[in-house]
């Protein structure tokens, strides 16, 4: 009888231990979401002036990448009122380069200022392709991962969408 209240009371703490523990776990998974949300809203927010270039040819930008893209936006988009107000604040290639054959890496750059950015944007779509020594360059918005992420998931819904002839877009992944 004796051995039989000692393991139920040996029970009976290790199920209050469980419970308390399960509590506690489910605190912190709470305040994990809520710092992973605000990360991806920091890391956003510190992207929202910067732009993906895509398929620009390597070493194209010769040693400094935002005096070449200064000159190069205003002229090939044919936008002049930015020919003496673009300001990149810094431009780079992402990654290294391991394979000679490979597609050239993704150029990202960081306007001074977000309005220049947006007008950016709209020349290209209003231009519809843009292309560097007859090759097609793409821009796209520097997404953060987890964003990316949560617009993935509305891939079929879109692909769809497009089907019936509804437009649709992302902002930035909620869809309207």
């Amino acid at each position: 009888m004796e051995r039989i209240n000692n393991a139920e009371v040996r029970i009976s703490g290790t199920e209050d231990t469980i419970i308390h523990l399960q509590a506690k776990v489910q605190s912190l998974e709470s305040k994990n979401k809520v710092m992973e949300d605000k990360v991806i809203d920091l890391e956003a927010r510190s992207r929202s002036s910067n732009l993906r270039l895509v398929n620009m040819p390597e070493k194209a930008e010769g040693n400094d990448a935002c005096l070449f893209l200064e000159k190069w936006i205003p002229e090939a988009l044919d936008i002049p009122s930015l020919n003496s107000k673009l300001t990149l604040v810094r431009a780079h290639r992402i990654g290294q380069r391991s394979d000679p054959n490979a597609p050239p890496r993704t150029l990202i750059m960081k306007f001074l200022n977000e309005r220049d950015k947006m007008t950016e944007l709209k020349a290209v779509r209003a231009k519809k392709q843009l292309l560097y020594k007859d090759r097609p360059v793409r821009f796209y918005p520097d997404l953060a991962a987890g964003i990316h992420k949560k617009q993935k998931e509305f891939d079929t819904v879109r692909q769809k969408l497009r089907t019936m002839g509804i437009r649709c877009m992302l902002l930035p992944a909620k869809l309207w």
